[in-house]
């Protein structure tokens, strides 16, 4: 069955598909131009001024980074409010609830998965600490899935049967500084750590 937010994710697509040409806006471009110059590819890039509502406008990019192992994407949006969103408890709450829901739909749509559970972590660089989730599936649940013959690169073990019953394979990250709210979902943490540097020197 479909997620609530499916429908919405896919007009985000097909938005995306119309626009992938779009130029980058001035508030993204620098985090972006910086991934270009370590191999990074933009995949899929949108933006919407002042969405209805919520008075924010949000730029989003799906990347390729040089090598992956389980997804191609890694997916980065930043979010720009009008006022300092990091600080507003109930605010910050509701838009990562949201965050959240919608990965959980990008999961079941592009990644085919079904089953899965979030487990809120808290991710530290650079000796600060952020909010993040991890994503875990039950090892049975993916024996039928593309992605199987490649679990064993990923977990960097050699055999079956030292597969776990349980593996974490994605990481959700949320980075909430003054009037802006960081978004990055990849596959592991060293394609989030790539991001992260450029999102420091740029905010600290």
């Amino acid at each position: 069955m479909k997620g609530i937010f499916d429908n919405e994710l896919e007009s985000i697509y097909q938005y995306g598909l119309n626009y992938q040409n779009l130029e980058l806006d001035a508030n993204i471009k620098p985090y972006i131009n910086f991934l270009q110059e370590k191999g990074w590819k933009i995949k899929l890039y949108t933006q919407e001024e002042k969405v209805p509502v919520f008075n924010y406008s949000v730029y989003e990019c799906n990347l390729e980074p040089p090598e992956t192992i389980l997804y191609k994407d890694v997916y980065f949006h930043l979010f720009i409010f009008d006022y300092n969103i990091a600080e507003d408890t109930n605010g910050l709450e509701f838009t990562m609830k949201n965050i959240k829901n919608q990965s959980k739909a990008l999961i079941r749509i592009y990644g085919n998965i079904s089953q899965f559970t979030l487990k809120d972590i808290t991710y530290s660089y650079a000796k600060k600490e952020f909010p993040a989730y991890i994503i875990k599936i039950r090892t049975e649940n993916l024996i039928n899935h593309d992605w199987f013959p490649k679990l064993l690169d990923f977990l960097q073990i050699e055999k079956e049967d030292e597969l776990p019953s349980e593996i974490e394979i994605g990481l959700g990250l949320i980075i909430p500084i003054k009037n802006k709210i960081f978004y990055i979902w990849a596959e592991s943490k060293n394609f989030i750590d790539k991001i992260m540097e450029i999102i420091i020197i740029k905010n600290y």
